[in-house]
């Protein structure tokens, strides 16, 4: 097993004024997917992170490790839909 580092917002509700980050460790292969989000933190827009989890829990988290951080610094995550044809994005990861 090989576990990476994340810091989750551990406040249940989005409505909580005080919203405090947890440190957790996630074991990689029970990651499905992470989404870029923007979060709203004591009255401040952040990015963060939607993570999905194998077991169906989702968790919002303000750190990723760097690895995932450069990925989506290499690919845009958002595309025009006016484009009438796609780049080819080569192989997913």
């Amino acid at each position: 097993m090989e576990f990476l580092k994340f810091y989750v917002l551990s406040s249940e509700s989005e409505q909580q004024a005080d919203q405090d980050e947890q440190l957790v460790y996630f074991n990689r292969s029970h990651i499905v997917s992470i989404k870029p989000i923007k979060m709203l933190i004591n009255h401040h827009v952040v990015d963060g992170y939607w993570l999905r989890l194998s077991n169906g829990k989702k968790y919002k988290a303000t750190q990723i490790p760097d690895e995932f951080k450069q990925l989506f610094c290499e690919t845009p995550h958002k595309r025009s839909l006016n484009v009438k044809h796609f780049p080819d994005d080569g192989a997913l990861l």
